[in-house]
């Protein structure tokens, strides 16, 4: 099994968009900027078009004296290209992949439509700025089912390279609420034709038939955050209550205390083997151990819980199909400094620690990033834990809202 999330070049491939063959005539190719005025168009976020007419090379080279004129119509020009992008058409995007056949299950898994792979553009060329495009419904062609006899010519085509898959889409939306691909500046799109060609010739190598059309029933729902715990553990409860709570499922508590990057407003709260999931010294984390956390407010009412796990290996695909089975579909989610974040429910604009300031601020965030010892990591072992880190907070209380007494 292929992990995603474990580094940013596992997330997706960084594909090329390539020239269009005769194939999908109707559909208009996808190119770098295309792609910026879809995604601005359907999130509803403002694009500055003169700020990137401002970064357009001859603007930028030009004197003073011609510089106003040539800004004046290169800002005229993209907005018309702005303008000019329609959400409702449909477009081609062409990208090589590999195909790897499973001879148990007899059928080849085609790279490109994994779980986490999407396709980059960079219209940026001085900027790290990306832009997604996401396959909504590829699971529908993500196998190509061929029994083992008919299937040596075609794995014997993969294998020899320069075949790209041709791709009509249907932008349907942003963001992706399975989480597999990172929300920020992604489209969501609809596979409505696919053919599998070979590069130089334009030959169709396989053509997979019609694609079952994207259902939107198959996206995880949207869970109301109010009924979000963790461990069966929620905010809002009295510190003497959670303490309690802590005891009865856990075992012995200890008094925690907030960190001075923390929310003022938090007070010392309640925990169970809050250290337990760091090595530090002669002390090892190992695959099992639970760490609780739960901060009140100055009246004694828990308004933040951290809970942390470490898992043996690393199948964060898994988790992330366990997360989204708990608490539905994703708002936001990012792959930053070799760590996956998932956000849920509401954004909040306070209670923010500085090891959490990459995460999505939402009422509730999860993390996972790799765990392995001194030891393991000094002898390149391939062994691999996994670090779970689940915050939730009373979005209510953390915008200065909510002031009642525990529930």
């Amino acid at each position: 099994m292929h992990y995603q999330f474990l580094a940013r070049v596992s997330v997706g491939f960084l594909v090329l968009v390539l020239p269009t063959w005769a194939w999908g005539a109707v559909a208009k190719p996808i190119d770098d900027w295309t792609a910026v005025y879809l995604y601005h168009k359907l999130s509803g976020e403002p694009l500055d078009v003169e700020a990137i007419a401002q970064g357009v090379d001859r603007v930028r080279r030009a004197n003073n004296f011609d510089r106003p004129e040539l800004l004046k119509k290169e800002t005229n020009r993209i907005q018309a290209e702005y303008d000019a992008a329609d959400p409702e058409a449909t477009y081609l995007i062409r990208v090589g992949t590999n195909a790897t056949y499973e001879h148990d299950k007899e059928r080849f898994a085609i790279g490109v439509f994994e779980p986490g792979v999407f396709i980059d553009f960079q219209p940026y060329r001085r900027s790290r700025i990306r832009y997604r495009v996401s396959f909504a419904n590829r699971e529908a062609v993500r196998y190509i089912p061929m029994p083992k006899q008919e299937a040596r010519a075609l794995d014997q085509v993969f294998r020899q390279g320069g075949t790209v898959a041709t791709i009509e889409v249907r932008i349907i939306g942003t963001g992706d609420p399975t989480g597999a691909v990172d929300s920020e500046n992604t489209l969501r799109a609809e596979i409505v034709a696919l053919q599998y060609l070979n590069n130089q010739t334009g030959a169709v190598v396989h053509d997979p038939g019609p694609v079952a059309p994207y259902d939107r029933s198959q996206d995880p729902p949207v869970v109301a955050y109010e009924t979000f715990d963790i461990l069966k553990l929620r905010p809002g409860i009295a510190l003497d209550a959670m303490k309690k709570n802590l005891e009865q499922q856990f075992g012995k508590t200890v008094p925690v205390s907030p960190t001075k990057k923390d929310d003022p407003r938090l007070m010392r709260g309640v925990g169970y083997e809050p250290m337990g999931c760091y090595s530090f010294g002669k002390k090892k984390t190992k695959a099992g151990n639970v760490c609780i956390s739960a901060y009140p407010d100055k009246g004694g009412v828990i308004r933040k819980i951290v809970v942390e796990q470490i898992i043996e290996g690393n199948d964060w695909e898994g988790i992330r199909l366990a997360l989204l089975n708990k608490y539905g579909a994703v708002a936001e989610s990012a792959n930053k400094a070799n760590t996956q974040y998932y956000g849920w429910g509401p954004k909040i604009t306070k209670s923010v620690t500085m090891d959490e300031q990459l995460a999505p601020q939402r009422a509730l965030s999860a993390s996972l990033r790799g765990v392995q010892s001194f030891t393991e990591r000094s002898m390149n072992s391939t062994r691999i834990s996994t670090n779970l880190r689940i915050r939730l907070i009373d979005p209510k209380w953390a915008g200065g809202g909510d002031t009642s007494k525990p529930s």
